[in-house]
């Protein structure tokens, strides 16, 4: 998955800072942002420990 978003950000033109794993930082920030339940979000992405899910 990786490497295949590398290619799509790179033909592109986004900043190759972008990796996969940000788009899954941006969905726990969105949900947080949204008001969500902290437990739903930490099961969303599959997290042992609340304080995992909390530097998002």
């Amino acid at each position: 998955m990786d490497s295949r978003f590398a290619a799509y950000r790179d033909a592109v033109g986004l900043d190759p800072a972008l990796e996969f794993h940000s788009l899954r930082r941006s969905y726990i920030t969105h949900l947080i942002e949204d008001g969500q339940d902290p437990l739903f979000v930490q099961q969303q992405v599959g997290h042992d420990h609340a304080s995992t899910t909390a530097i998002h």
